[in-house]
């Protein structure tokens, strides 16, 4: 779930003992990123570590919590980090999660360049934005989540949509919080959709909402 945790080997064993419970085809993806006071070198170490239990990883350069971690969002450094991340774990899908606060410029720029480099991306993260905000959340630190990213999300997938075409994996993250939402999500051109948010608000049965919401008649 969050950056603190007990790290990537415990991790690794605690999912290499759930797999034998799980439904078959059951997909676990891992949230790789860079420890506060880490370098670049965290995330293929993190990636390697995780590797044999992980169906996918996501490579999280867009926490608002991990000063300058969102400086790794500029398209050359992406591309040099996701080549080091995948020679460690060759075998597994890599998905790129980005900032909600990326300029349109900016993430046209990245979406660009990341067919080859990754399979997917995951849209968005957390916001620092608080225009608008009213609430006692205006004034405070870190990222924002829930019902404020839904728009932006719908805007970032169906313009990464537009530019990738079916060369991105699109997991739309942030805002969903109903079956409506995640079938707007789906429209938008997602592939997936993420639950975080929305789960403390309407529990568990959201996941069976959206499933629902997103399934295409016919």
């Amino acid at each position: 779930m969050g950056f603190n945790n007990a790290g990537a080997d415990a991790l690794a064993a605690r999912i290499a003992e759930a797999r034998p419970h799980l439904p078959a085809g059951f997909v676990i993806g891992v949230n790789v990123g860079r420890n506060r006071d880490g370098n670049l070198d965290d995330y293929p170490a993190a990636a390697r570590a995780v590797a044999d239990v992980a169906d996918y990883l996501a490579i999280n350069v867009s926490s608002p919590n991990t000063p300058g971690l969102r400086d790794l969002q500029e398209p050359q450094r992406l591309l040099e980090l996701l080549a080091m991340v995948r020679d460690a774990a060759p075998s597994r899908p890599l998905v790129l999660k980005l900032s909600p606060d990326l300029t349109h410029n900016r993430r046209a720029d990245i979406i660009r360049a990341l067919p080859g480099a990754a399979d997917g991306v995951i849209l968005s993260n957390t916001t620092t934005t608080r225009v608008g905000r009213r609430s006692a959340s205006a004034d405070e630190l870190g990222g924002l989540s829930g019902a404020p990213l839904r728009h932006g999300m719908l805007a970032a997938t169906g313009e990464t949509r537009r530019i990738a075409g079916d060369r991105l994996a699109i997991i739309a993250s942030g805002g969903i919080g109903s079956g409506p939402d995640a079938s707007a999500a789906l429209a938008a051109g997602a592939d997936l959709v993420q639950l975080w948010t929305g789960m403390i608000y309407a529990g568990p049965g959201l996941i069976g909402e959206a499933v629902r919401g997103m399934i295409r008649p016919g």
